[in-house]
């Protein structure tokens, strides 16, 4: 290969690290917006600062380091993990669902897709992971993964990598196992509601009947009869 060829290669290798160095970069930037913002949050930080001097950006760095440190050895680890992967997600839907776009609703039901099949599998082995060292933390930065603002983003390359194209492959057998599952479910219910209908009846005759024995009993005992 010429010294021009390999030149040229170079900034091609360099490109996708440039890239996610200016998506960091943005990143950072959307959250100085934030902190530079008029709200709850941002007053408690403002306040911070004008009594110790830390700009807000690194107190977050330090919550962040200390909500690693809690995670990895703090109590209450699966709880905490579990709320801050569900609350952000939550409320960045709500936005997404208001806003006029759909870019954003697609990130975010992506993402709901990748967390409900994650839970579906923790769920099975939970009891043998929970006794991993750090597992909470590695789910916690899994979780912000799934949820990034990047290109990069977890639930994008899982969800287009591997749930797609499994869900593609299988797609007629589960709309399938589906129409099955939902059959035995009106049936079921039908059944209920007629069974339900059933015993409503019986008990109506069964009281029509016994205030009509009640009454002839009553006129049995009549003085004069």
């Amino acid at each position: 290969m010429s010294n021009q060829e390999q030149s040229e290669a170079k900034p091609q290798q360099s490109a996708p690290a440039d890239s996610e160095a200016n998506e960091l970069l943005t990143a950072r930037q959307k959250l100085e917006k934030f902190l530079n913002e008029k709200n709850a949050v941002t007053d408690i930080l403002n306040q911070i600062e004008e009594q110790t001097g830390v700009q807000k950006i690194y107190q977050v760095g330090g919550l962040g380091g200390f909500l690693a440190f809690y995670m990895a050895v703090g109590y209450g680890a699966q709880i905490l993990c579990n709320f801050l992967g569900f609350l952000y997600p939550a409320i960045a839907s709500i936005k997404a669902i208001e806003s006029e776009g759909t870019r954003d609703d697609r990130q975010w039901l992506t993402y709901w897709v990748v967390y409900a099949i994650f839970n579906i599998l923790e769920y099975f082995s939970d009891l043998l992971l929970s006794w991993f060292p750090f597992y909470y933390l590695m789910k916690l930065l899994f979780l912000c993964w799934c949820m990034a603002p990047v290109s990069w983003n977890g639930s994008h390359i899982l969800y287009s990598k591997i749930i797609r194209p499994w869900f593609l492959k299988h797609e007629q057998e589960i709309d399938r196992d589906l129409s099955v599952i939902e059959s035995g479910v009106n049936e079921a219910a039908n059944a209920a509601v007629t069974a339900a209908k059933s015993q409503a009846s019986a008990a109506a005759q069964q009281h029509i009947a016994d205030q009509i024995n009640n009454a002839g009993s009553n006129n049995q005992h009549e003085p004069g009869n």
